[in-house]
C-alpha cells in the first residue's frame, strides 16, 4: 500500500511543475506544468517562429536575392496562415465570419506573438475595424539592417499574406492598410489596417 502511496505522492508532485530543473522523465506531458510556466512557454513557442521566420528570410535573400525570396514568403505565407488558423479557430471555438471573428483569431496568431508585438485592436462593429501595431519587434531587426528592406516586407509579402488570413474567415472580407513602412521615426507606429466586410 505504502508503494502505491508514495506512487501517487510522486505524480502529484510532477504536475504543476514551474520547472523542468528535477530528473528526465519519459512521460512528461504539457499537463504537467503550471498555467504560468506554460504561458511562458507559449511565448518562447511562438518566439522560435520569429527565429526560423527571420532565419529562413535572411538565408533566401542570401542565396536568391530580395525578389525570389518575396515570392516565396508570399507562397509560404499564403498557404499556411489558412491551415493553421484552421486548426487554432477549431481548437478555441472560434467561429463565425466576422471581423469580430478574425480579431479574436489574430490576437492568438503566434505570427503576433505579445512578446514581439503591441497591437491595439479597435473593433468599430461586427464587420468593421482596425488594428495598429504600434511596436513590431521583427520590424524593429530589419531597420537596424539599415538596407531598406522592411519596405519589401511590409508593403509586398504582408498585404497578400494577411489578406489569405482574412479570406479564411469571408471570402469576401477586405483588408487595407491605412499605413505601412517606411516610417520617418522609430516611435512611429509600424503600420496600421482597416478591415471591412460589405453587407
Amino acid at each position: 500500500m505504502s508503494g502505491e502511496s508514495d506512487n501517487l505522492q510522486k505524480e502529484f508532485e510532477m504536475k504543476n511543475l514551474h520547472d523542468y530543473a528535477g530528473p528526465f522523465d519519459p512521460n512528461l506531458k504539457y499537463e504537467d506544468f503550471s498555467k504560468e510556466t506554460l504561458a511562458k512557454l507559449l511565448e518562447e513557442f511562438a518566439m522560435a517562429l520569429q527565429i526560423l521566420e527571420g532565419n529562413w528570410q535572411r538565408i533566401l535573400r542570401e542565396r536568391f536575392g530580395d525578389a525570389a525570396t518575396i515570392e516565396m514568403g508570399i507562397a509560404q505565407w499564403t498557404r499556411s496562415t489558412p491551415r493553421y488558423h484552421r486548426r487554432i479557430s477549431n481548437l478555441l471555438n472560434i467561429q463565425g465570419n466576422t471581423v469580430e471573428t478574425l480579431f479574436k483569431a489574430l490576437q492568438l496568431d503566434p505570427a503576433f506573438s505579445p512578446g514581439f508585438f503591441d497591437i491595439e485592436w479597435q473593433l468599430v462593429n461586427a464587420n468593421h475595424g482596425y488594428f495598429m501595431v504600434k511596436n513590431c519587434g521583427p520590424l524593429n531587426l530589419i531597420e537596424k539592417e539599415g538596407k531598406g528592406y522592411e519596405v519589401r516586407i511590409c508593403q509586398e509579402l504582408e498585404p497578400p499574406a494577411f489578406a489569405a488570413t482574412v479570406h479564411h474567415y469571408n471570402p469576401t472580407a477586405k483588408i487595407t492598410p491605412i499605413k505601412l513602412p517606411p516610417r520617418e521615426s522609430p516611435d512611429d507606429i509600424a503600420c496600421k489596417w482597416e478591415v471591412t466586410i460589405e453587407k
